[in-house]
């Protein structure tokens, strides 16, 4: 037999699993939820990323920071104005739902993040960095201007053919002019110089920047060339270092 006292305990427990699916109802103590809300919503921010659908994805990964890529033409594009409309607190992420300030479409920012979120939020330098990333008041017109022209899709032939950029109508000055490829990780960036190297017939040099002294980074099955290039890049930025006074790091 159920007496009173069971049934009430079971009604207490399935009552708290609801209330911890809520949003807003999340391991982030409510005094700091509560600060970010104050300082966002119904503000009204420009884009310093573009948003390919609903809902974008900004993904945290330890101390990185990477926004998902899309496909297609942009819902709202860098330098969009939108207003912050609200926040939710969930297990592992944050949503930040925005509306255009004309018109009636909205959409999703979520930053997610590799570990459940916490009372102390001790992760919050790091969304601080990523919500810097995504979004600027425009203040300053330089903000939204080095976010217009620094930034193109994330997809080679864009940052490296100027044909490609002007099919799909990207408008930056980067675009298919790009100096410097950035990959996301190790792996992404290992891939890409090999590709270069043994598909493009490119030359290649591997050095490890910020370190006290300089150090060649090079793959056991690069070419003498390979190496030899290395070396001197390695002197070339010894050198410029040491003309520049730029110290090292620490």
């Amino acid at each position: 037999m159920w007496d009173h006292r069971r049934m009430l305990r079971m009604f207490c427990a399935i009552l708290l699993v609801c209330l911890f699916q809520l949003p807003g109802f999340a391991g982030v103590s409510h005094p700091i939820q509560d600060r970010y809300r104050r300082s966002y919503e119904n503000k009204a921010l420009f884009l310093k990323i573009p948003i390919f659908s609903e809902r974008q994805f900004v993904h945290i990964t330890g101390r990185n920071v990477r926004p998902e890529p899309g496909t297609g033409a942009p819902r709202f594009k860098v330098g969009d104005q939108l207003r912050v409309l609200g926040l939710d607190f969930g297990g592992d992420e944050i949503k930040f739902r925005l509306g255009a300030i004309s018109g009636p479409m909205v959409a999703e920012v979520v930053f997610k993040f590799d570990t459940g979120l916490t009372e102390s939020f001790p992760n919050s330098d790091v969304f601080d960095r990523a919500l810097q990333a995504t979004f600027t008041e425009g203040f300053k017109y330089s903000d939204l201007d080095e976010a217009k022209r620094s930034y193109v899709e994330d997809q080679f032939d864009n940052a490296v053919s100027e044909q490609a950029a002007k099919t799909k109508k990207i408008d930056s000055p980067v675009a298919g002019k790009a100096d410097v490829l950035i990959a996301p990780d190790l792996e992404a960036a290992n891939m890409l110089a090999k590709q270069l190297q043994y598909l493009a017939g490119a030359d290649a040099a591997g050095i490890v920047l910020g370190a006290k002294v300089p150090i060649v980074l090079t793959s056991r099955a690069d070419t003498v060339r390979t190496r030899l290039a290395s070396a001197a890049v390695m002197a070339r930025v010894a050198q410029v270092r040491r003309d520049s006074a730029i110290p090292a790091a620490r």
